[in-house]
């Protein structure tokens, strides 16, 4: 077991993976400077679609089957928090963000997006 951590290891430094910040979450200031003032494309579970979050905050999503939302978006603690006038009926909903690669991001809710 001990020669195939080291092996995983290996290879995932090989291939210039970066091992803590694939999987440690983003601090708040992270969040805002990689996503705030960005259009980012999503993939979730049930959703696919663009969304613009501006530097300020202020949010738009539109989904691919044409459901579009306005909302507001800020950093709570290290978490990313979203609150849509439509969606979840205008409930807050607070997640983490991991950055997965370069550009590409997953939310704890297990949401992809990446900056376009």
């Amino acid at each position: 077991m001990k020669t195939f951590a080291i092996l995983t290891t290996s290879v995932l430094l090989l291939y210039g993976v970066n091992i803590q910040s694939a999987s440690a979450a983003m601090s708040c200031k992270e969040i805002k400077s990689q996503l705030f003032g960005k259009s980012l494309r999503f993939q979730g579970r049930t959703a696919r679609g663009t969304q613009r979050i501006s530097s300020g905050g202020a949010g738009w999503i539109r989904m691919s089957n044409g459901f579009t939302d306005t909302g507001r978006l800020y950093c709570k603690g290290n978490r990313l928090c979203a609150k849509w006038k439509k969606i979840r009926k205008g409930k807050t909903a607070c997640f983490s963000v991991t950055r997965t690669a370069p550009g590409q991001f997953r939310t704890s809710h297990g949401v992809k997006f990446w900056t376009n």
